[in-house]
């Protein structure tokens, strides 16, 4: 790409002259333009320093899988009874590099029917199909699991009424990470602590431009239908490769650089450096994690679509 070119400067004075919230994708720009030569692929997990049992737990819907409609077809979808479901890009291999680390077991905690979870899972091959998610994990549970909290009211939300008790998985917190869109699922104020949030997420769809497409064929949609949509090329890249981010995480806590602090503390830490779960986010870190398959000209095409 030549940065000299007119289509450079006029995305840059385009983002100059925008609201103030904008000016932090100059620098997103600028740096991830000079540092996206170097290797963003993270290294081999090895075991944590403390010897300790840790605990990943991921939630299924919007997590590592979303619905779509049954007439999408695919090597990524996954078809129980009439459901269909597109896995996450990134969720095989991180569940694979999970999997394959000593002293880590890896765990499933969705609000859906038992019946439900365990056929998903047992379909989300892994290892060339040699395994399945099903089989390898520690502990499957499910909306039978939940814990129903007294006095509150059969109106209210699911996630108000039932909530996903942590300790069913290990007793000792601090050794728990749960992977979650939905934080209100946290059984109390210390569980809270074990959720790494994942922040605002969006239907997903493998292309920016399949998703301006859904879009389009809605017919005069209100505000909280667009809100399931991704609002430009960066909140749809995000939502994507969002699994890279939790595995570049993750590997940096378990490669010992969170310090002495706990499991949980430092890989919630090292999460929330993102900016994710505050809806803050800080795009220098983001875009240097992401592969080196997105070029500048993705990232000008990001910032010309806001």
């Amino acid at each position: 790409m030549n940065l000299k070119g007119g289509p450079f400067w006029s995305a840059f004075f385009l983002v100059l002259i925008t609201d103030k919230y904008w000016m932090d994708f100059v620098k997103f720009i600028l740096i991830s333009c000079l540092i996206w030569l170097a290797s963003c692929s993270g290294p081999a997990i090895n075991r944590h320093p403390a010897n300790q049992e840790l605990h990943v737990v991921f939630d299924l819907d919007w997590t590592l899988v979303s619905p779509v409609e049954n007439a999408i077809t695919g090597k990524k979808i996954i078809q129980v009874g009439e459901e269909s479901y597109r896995l996450h890009n990134g969720a095989v291999e991180l569940l694979e590099k999970l999997f394959k680390t000593p002293g880590l077991k890896v765990s499933f905690f969705s609000g859906g029917p038992r019946e439900r979870n365990i056929e998903l899972l047992s379909k989300m091959e892994l290892f060339n199909g040699n395994s399945n998610a099903h089989e390898m994990a520690y502990k499957v549970l499910s909306r039978e699991d939940l814990t129903r909290l007294e006095n509150i009211p059969e109106s209210a939300r699911f996630s108000e009424k039932y909530k996903k008790d942590l300790t069913k998985i290990s007793s000792n917190l601090e050794n728990i990470v749960m992977i979650e869109d939905n934080p209100y699922f946290a059984l109390n104020p210390e569980h809270s602590k074990s959720f790494l949030h994942l922040g605002e997420t969006y239907k997903y769809f493998e292309s920016y431009e399949e998703a301006q497409s859904a879009i389009k064929k809605l017919k005069n949609p209100t505000k909280v239908e667009l809100s399931y949509y991704p609002k430009n090329w960066i909140s749809w890249k995000v939502n994507y490769d969002r699994l890279q981010l939790i595995q570049h995480s993750i590997e940096e806590v378990l490669n010992g650089k969170n310090g002495n602090l706990s499991f949980r503390t430092g890989l919630i830490g090292k999460w929330s450096q993102t900016g994710l779960n505050l809806r803050k986010p800080n795009w220098t870190l983001i875009m240097n994690t992401f592969d080196k398959s997105v070029q500048c000209e993705d990232l000008l095409k990001g910032v010309l679509s806001l």
